[in-house]
């Protein structure tokens, strides 16, 4: 399944599209609670945000271990900073940074109103089925 809203009218032209890899129940939980958790909580740890890839640029998507059969599509509306791979955490918030060729991240703290979610899209995920009897 693939959804996507082009939103670029509401949210102005400048708008820069990014996409998040996680698996089908992340998404799922992601688009139900409106909210991001980050795997590690504290705002040092280096995924304390949002990983993402911007549509675009090259990055080494491989790398991903697991959990990456669906995509999050988002509209980034905010400033965005070119860094190093080993920048120093904490990540100012409502900057997106690119570290080219690895990742991108939106740190944790950042106003909704930079991001807005434009889309989705699991068509490559394995969805087992069950029978009625089952439920």
């Amino acid at each position: 399944m693939k959804v996507n809203n082009n939103l670029s009218k509401k949210h102005g032209e400048a708008a820069v599209t990014v996409t998040h890899k996680c698996s089908v129940n992340s998404l799922i939980r992601i688009l139900r609670s409106k909210t991001f958790k980050p795997a590690y909580a504290s705002p040092i740890a280096a995924d304390s945000g949002i990983n993402c890839f911007i549509e675009g640029r090259e990055y080494q998507t491989g790398q991903c271990f697991y959990g990456d059969e669906a995509d999050l599509i988002l509209s980034w509306h905010g400033p965005i900073e070119n860094v190093l791979i080993d920048e120093p955490f904490p990540l100012t918030p409502n900057i997106l940074y690119n570290q080219e060729r690895w990742r991108a991240i939106i740190p944790a703290g950042t106003n909704r109103e930079n991001i807005v979610v434009s889309g989705f899209d699991a068509t490559g995920a394995n969805i087992g089925w069950i029978s009625s009897d089952q439920i």
